[in-house]
């Protein structure tokens, strides 16, 4: 199952009893025949839910896969020594997606002093670990309580019209108000990384 050696370890992620969808989830994911296995874990304050699609089968991610491509995505993981993490992870031969832990440059103020290293689970999903120095991140960071890997910061896809996906999802995460114009139901931060 996907994401499991990295889930080994996270020697403190939890792992909630194995779910599985009721008979009507083939109409959910379009897929006629559908019997899938779903195991919710938890990392700090964070979940996410693994999908073992048992019938009928998927098609494995393309071995020539790139970040640029438009399936790819990722999970980064905040990590309080990025050192620690890196060996840990190299203990359990993770495949590496980038040739080793980087310190993003100073020149871009808002990533500048950021440790990140991406890998891929056994099913080739990229994960991101990332390490962040004092003064950037959530204050949750910055409190590892002895924790090596602490949560889940965000997730990311790639996109082939920026705008385009933003109208969606703003149009989609809105809500009528009581005069039955749009409200936005949340805040989206937005950024550039170079």
């Amino acid at each position: 199952m996907g994401l499991w050696i990295f889930i080994r370890a996270c020697s403190r992620s939890r792992r909630s009893p194995t779910a599985r969808y009721p008979v009507g989830a083939t109409s959910i994911w379009g897929v006629f025949g559908l019997r899938v296995r779903a195991v919710r874990l938890r990392l700090g304050e964070e979940q996410i839910e693994l999908l073992q699609f048992r019938a009928p089968g998927g098609r494995p991610i393309p071995v020539d896969s790139r970040s640029n491509d438009r399936w790819f995505q990722h999970v980064a993981i905040i990590v309080s020594d990025m050192a620690a993490a890196y060996a840990r992870l190299r203990s359990f031969n993770v495949r590496y997606a980038s040739a080793g832990p980087q310190r993003l440059p100073d020149w871009n103020p808002n990533a500048g002093g950021i440790e990140a290293f991406y890998f891929r689970d056994p099913d080739g999903h990229n994960l991101e670990v990332l390490a962040f120095p004092a003064g950037k991140g959530l204050a949750k960071w910055h409190n590892p309580g002895g924790r090596l890997f602490l949560g889940i910061d965000h997730t990311a896809i790639v996109v082939s019209d920026t705008e385009r996906s933003l109208y969606f999802s703003l149009r989609s995460c809105r809500k009528p108000n009581s005069a039955g114009t749009a409200a936005s139901s949340h805040a989206i931060r937005t950024g550039m990384r170079a």
